[in-house]
C-alpha cells in the first residue's frame, strides 16, 4: 500500500519535474564582461519566463541584474545577448543596454528576447560602448 501511495506521488510530480529540467527554466546565468582581464560589468540573468509566442517562436522575459565592477561610470554601454541552444545554434537574440551606473551601482531591468527553442548558453556581445572601454580586448568592433 505505501509503494502505490509513493508511485502515485512520483507520477503525480513528474510532469514538474520534467517541466523544471527545460532550458528555459534554468536558473540565472551570470556574465562578467570583458571575459578576460579586469571586468567591468556582470550581468545576471534570472530564468526565462514565457510571455508569449505563436508555433515553436516565443518571447520570453528576464528579471536582469547589471553590476558596474570599474572604478568609473560607464555612461552608456549596448550590448547584443545572444542565446544558444544545446547544439550551439543561436536561438535567440535581445539588446541589453545600461547607461549612467556609477562605480559599485547595481541596477535591475527586465529584458525581453524572442527565440526559438530552449536557451543553454548565453553570450553577450558589445555593439556601443564608450570610448574609454575602447582600449578593452573585445570580439567585435564598436559600431
Amino acid at each position: 500500500m505505501l509503494r502505490r501511495a509513493i508511485l502515485i506521488g512520483f507520477i503525480a510530480l513528474l510532469p514538474f519535474l520534467v517541466s523544471t529540467t527545460s532550458g528555459k527554466d534554468q536558473g540565472a546565468q551570470t556574465i562578467t564582461w570583458p571575459e578576460s582581464g579586469s571586468p567591468i560589468l556582470r550581468f545576471t540573468f534570472a530564468k526565462f519566463k514565457e510571455i508569449g509566442g505563436i508555433g515553436n517562436q516565443g518571447t520570453y522575459m528576464t528579471e536582469t541584474t547589471a553590476e558596474n565592477l570599474w572604478t568609473k561610470v560607464i555612461s552608456n554601454a549596448n550590448f547584443s545577448l545572444y542565446l544558444f541552444d544545446k547544439n550551439k545554434v543561436r536561438i535567440g537574440e535581445a539588446t541589453v543596454m545600461v547607461s549612467n551606473l556609477r562605480a559599485g551601482e547595481t541596477v535591475k531591468f527586465q529584458t525581453t528576447v524572442s527565440m526559438a527553442g530552449s536557451p543553454v548558453s548565453l553570450s553577450l556581445v558589445p555593439r556601443i560602448c564608450r570610448r574609454s572601454l575602447a582600449q578593452l580586448p573585445l570580439r567585435r568592433r564598436f559600431l
